[in-house]
């Protein structure tokens, strides 16, 4: 495994723990992994946003066509009914659009309204914009 593969897949076990410890759990706990496979080589940067009904959304940045930063990816989710005990087994998606190259990290949000609001670079080619 490269050494950039390792680093974000610590840094998302990081996130992790990290919450877990601010709600209570035992420090260092780590209650999600998300190793890569043949057809997720990689999974980057994510956010966690707490939704109205009280469940945690952890969503980051799942690969599908390589590892590189240029592969195909699509932003997942998972969800936790637990304060992030448990999670679900298998990912939602969030969003997903062939053609484009995610540049950065998904961001999770409440608006003034109280709406989510997910955010994320994309680079698009201009021949791929709508027409």
């Amino acid at each position: 495994m490269n050494r950039g593969i390792r680093w974000i897949a610590l840094a998302l076990t990081w996130s992790v723990a990290a919450l877990v410890s601010q709600r209570g759990f035992a420090q260092g706990a780590v209650t999600l992994q998300l190793p890569p496979t043949e057809s997720n080589p990689r999974n980057s940067e994510g956010d966690f946003v707490q939704l109205k009904d009280g469940r945690l959304l952890f969503i980051y940045t799942h690969f599908t066509g390589g590892s590189g930063d240029a592969s195909s990816a699509y932003l997942a989710g998972r969800f936790s009914a637990d304060d992030g005990r448990t999670w679900d087994a298998t990912d939602t998606a969030m969003e997903f659009t062939p053609q484009a190259v995610l540049l950065g990290h998904c961001v999770g949000d409440r608006t003034q309204n109280n709406s989510l609001a997910l955010t994320q670079i994309t680079r698009l080619e201009l021949q791929d914009l709508p027409r």
